[in-house]
């Protein structure tokens, strides 16, 4: 990923997805972006726009963190489905990529990667691509996921917001902490849809020339 100058925004990122990728995976470069122009080099930024691939990312600084501004994913539907003898509720939400199923869970233990898979089966002939679970522990909520086609990027930040638009629509209020692989996403409400924020270090740097 470099970062460049940019006629329409603050900032411009070239990255390695190219051209032609949805949005929602760019919202993740953006961020990383803004972190490393804030945190590695301590620009006092609050408020700003960065392009990827010719479209403007809005990024806003949070009790000293970055945000990204993204959309929420849409409802479909919900319904209850018969996987290996169990009855689960699932709603179907549509996101830039395609159609995901979220479902809540008691324990995430008893989801094995095997049948993660077989909810993004459909027997009304739904393009599904990708099933979330998630669970809540605290307060605080935990997902695995897995995607049939998810571009080979982002797949941590897509289960995020797709946990996150889940609870939004199912009259949950206030931050969300979502964690998935590892990293734990705080998600808030705003005025641009949903405001993203990321619980990383510092993003790390093996070559940064002075910005001129």
């Amino acid at each position: 990923m470099f970062l460049v100058p940019s006629d329409s925004c603050d900032f411009g990122v070239v990255s390695p997805l190219g051209s032609g990728k949805k949005d929602i995976l760019y919202s993740s470069a953006a961020l990383s972006a803004a972190k490393f122009l804030t945190e590695v080099r301590g620009l006092p930024l609050s408020d700003i726009e960065i392009e990827c691939s010719g479209r403007p990312f809005r990024i806003l600084r949070k009790n000293g963190r970055c945000g990204v501004a993204t959309d929420r994913f849409s409802f479909i539907s919900s319904c209850r489905e018969l996987i290996r003898s169990a009855e689960l509720k699932t709603t179907t939400l549509r996101s830039p990529l395609g159609k995901i199923k979220v479902c809540k869970a008691d324990r995430l233990f008893s989801f094995c990667e095997d049948v993660l898979p077989e909810l993004t089966l459909s027997r009304d002939g739904d393009d599904i691509i990708g099933s979330v679970v998630f669970e809540e522990k605290e307060g605080e909520f935990y997902a695995v996921s897995h995607f049939c086609r998810a571009e080979g990027a982002a797949e941590s930040f897509v289960t995020a917001v797709a946990v996150a638009s889940c609870l939004y629509f199912s009259g949950r209020y206030g931050e969300l902490a979502i964690t998935v692989r590892g990293t734990v996403y705080d998600i808030a409400l705003s005025e641009y849809g949903l405001l993203v924020l990321d619980r990383h270090p510092a993003p790390l740097t093996l070559y940064a020339p002075d910005i001129e």
